[in-house]
């Protein structure tokens, strides 16, 4: 089942692919009163002549290492014994986390998610290679991986901060106090000035107020106004009044939109649906799904739509496996328990960071890698389900 339904993934992800590699998606940076983006990403393009298969070949190629080297050292002992099973196991789950459709639109744009992306997952492989190796596998050159997977890291968060500058969200750039504002306050602003203190009443006009409602995008017009009124220093008082006051009031409402950002990063599929629907929140996610229609509206709307009915397929199937090794006793427990804690711990973190910077910002874009390690989860019950040690004794009887 779990072959089957990432082979028919991996034929939908390739179509598309081949649908979109000479364009551009268009990202609406006009509506962010930008012609064009900025940053590493954007010069590469620049530099290899703003030819789009060119950008997208190394983009693509990657992610599919990041994804072979995750599988390969961390995932592929326990397929099979044979390595020659264990190669094509690689090749072909790298296809399918390659395929992951919000991870595919990435790769295929010009914009850092998908390089940040990609440099995550190879700081977690790395990172496991040095703490929690599979079994018959030495720890040897654990400094080594660990500084690579530091490098890694360091290059991720920088793309990572490259990105939120480039849509001109980077509300978290202006300190903690300006992220708890619009994480609290953005939703309800027009309506929470009557509470407001009166020496922050007058900072912020009505008006002003109403127009950094409109979007999210535009609380960061009304922190510039209440920075320039109140003086650097006294800023940050001034937007954890903002945040303080929105909580007083409208504490469960703040928790629920916190929830439900959390959910559309760690697992996106999930919660895409209902975003289409109109049954969410705001967030990025119509915006994307629109530049990723634009050339192939019908195609990509099955891809997706499968996409997301499938990675609820692979988390039952995951879980079912994975009870079914503990019960038999064939899974390493303790490595399982190293591997899971670090995968959970790090994608938890990331989410919760990116549900943190604003309300409203949630875009899928930024934790691809995070929804990735679910399908690796998934990809884990493609194995026999013994250790190497079993096996060779299996394979002598």
């Amino acid at each position: 089942m779990i072959f089957i339904g990432f082979s028919i993934q991996i034929a939908l992800g390739l179509a598309w692919a081949a649908c979109n590699f000479f364009e551009v998606q268009d990202f609406f940076w006009r509506n962010l009163q930008r012609t064009e983006p900025e940053g590493a990403i954007y010069g590469l393009y620049s530099f290899l002549g703003h030819w789009p298969p060119a950008l997208y070949l190394i983009q693509l190629g990657l992610a599919f290492y990041a994804g072979h080297r995750f599988l390969d050292r961390n995932v592929a002992a326990g397929f099979s014994m044979d390595a020659r099973r264990r190669k094509a196991f690689t090749f072909w789950g790298s296809l399918a986390l390659l395929t992951f459709p919000f991870a595919l639109q990435c790769h295929l744009s010009v914009l850092p998610y998908s390089a940040a992306g990609s440099l995550f997952l190879l700081m977690l492989s790395l990172l496991l290679e040095a703490l929690a190796p599979p079994e018959g596998r030495k720890r040897k050159g654990a400094g080594k991986a660990l500084a690579m997977g530091a490098v890694c890291g360091a290059l991720a968060a920088v793309l990572a901060l490259e990105a939120g500058a480039d849509e001109r969200d980077a509300i978290w750039g202006r300190g903690p106090e300006a992220a708890m504002a619009s994480r609290m306050a953005w939703p309800s602003l027009w309506n929470d000035r009557i509470y407001w203190p009166e020496e922050l009443r007058g900072l912020l006009s009505d008006e002003e107020a109403w127009d950094a409602m409109y979007r999210p995008g535009n609380m960061e017009r009304a922190l510039e106004l209440i920075e320039a009124r109140a003086g650097k220093e006294e800023a940050g008082k001034r937007y954890m009044q903002l945040a303080e006051t929105a909580w007083q009031n409208r504490r469960p409402v703040i928790l629920r939109q916190l929830g439900w950002d959390f959910l559309g990063y760690a697992v996106t599929p999930l919660i895409f649906p209902l975003q289409m629907e109109g049954r969410s929140y705001d967030s990025y996610s119509g915006r994307n799904y629109a530049a990723m229609r634009e050339h192939a509206p019908l195609l990509t709307r099955r891809y997706v739509e499968y996409g997301c009915w499938w990675f609820k397929c692979v988390l039952a199937l995951a879980a079912v496996s994975s009870a079914v090794r503990l019960l038999e006793g064939s899974a390493d427990r303790r490595r399982a328990l190293a591997v899971g804690g670090i995968c959970v711990f790090l994608g938890g973190a990331g989410a919760l960071l990116y549900t943190m910077r604003g309300a409203g910002l949630m875009d899928y874009r930024c934790t691809i890698s995070i929804c990735q390690l679910w399908l690796i989860w998934g990809l884990l019950g493609m194995g026999n389900g013994v250790k190497p040690a079993q096996e060779t004794e299996i394979s002598v009887r």
